[in-house]
């Protein structure tokens, strides 16, 4: 299946590997290696928690690993590996998804073998888009939001229809049992003279993948449910912004 558009809005593709044990120190540790060859940037990733005992009054904090994130040279290549769950990611430019998935398989190849080839509670495919809209000659600081997406916030007129921000998020089922949550939101825009609107789209696979073989068609049918998402959650106009 090609890439519909010359110029897609893409600015993160992330697919997802929920393992159904959690990885050991050991078993992450043996992964970063095997993957520290192939990026030239490994950064630990930590959270602190804080306790406070009411008792005393008194505060003490911990730093918790939570992981590592690999990335390429360029950044436009990431890995994020965590107990129970590791990402692979594209950021922009996109390549194409024949390009980024010969790049996925290689790495989920080493993973594999690093992590015995683990049975995975579920896969799962997200892509968010930043849509970036010129404003008109006639209008330099606003854009209707409904001209360019079907996914977007209807308020009363008393509260007004000009937003500085807003934010929509929706969780749903599809009938095949897939986890669907669709995020919408305005977003700063990095270019003069326009507005940007984030379109977020994460779907999750239903079905456990006991197979290095059995990711693939998944991530397959995975791209169509969220390419059909994608093209109903969008007009015309936006259409012509990515051709």
């Amino acid at each position: 299946m090609t890439d519909p558009y010359s110029k897609p809005p893409l600015t993160e593709t992330a697919i997802g590997f929920a393992l159904e044990q959690p990885l050991y120190p050991a078993q992450i540790d043996k992964l970063v290696k095997a993957l520290r060859k192939r990026f030239v940037a490994t950064i630990p990733l930590r959270h602190i928690n804080v306790h406070f005992d009411e008792g005393t009054g008194d505060v003490s904090a911990k730093m918790i690993e939570r992981g590592w994130r690999l990335g390429s040279f360029d950044q436009t290549r990431v890995v994020l590996v965590s107990h129970e769950f590791i990402t692979i990611s594209q950021m922009a430019p996109y390549p194409g998804w024949n390009l980024m998935m010969d790049w996925v398989r290689s790495e989920w190849k080493i993973i594999g073998e690093a992590i015995n080839n683990r049975r995975l509670k579920h896969v799962s495919l997200r892509s968010i888009n930043r849509i970036d809209v010129p404003f008109s000659d006639n209008d330099q600081e606003a854009v209707d939001i409904a001209d360019y997406l079907l996914v977007a916030v209807f308020t009363p007129n008393a509260v007004g229809q000009s937003y500085e921000n807003y934010s929509l998020r929706t969780e749903s089922y599809t009938d095949s049992g897939n986890l669907v949550v669709v995020h919408s939101g305005s977003a700063e825009a990095p270019l003069l003279d326009h507005a940007s609107f984030i379109l977020d789209i994460d779907v999750k696979g239903k079905d456990s993948v006991s197979t290095y073989e059995d990711v693939w068609p998944q991530l397959d049918a995975l791209r169509v449910l969220k390419n059909e998402i994608f093209e109903q959650s969008i007009t015309d106009k936006s259409r012509a912004l990515f051709r």
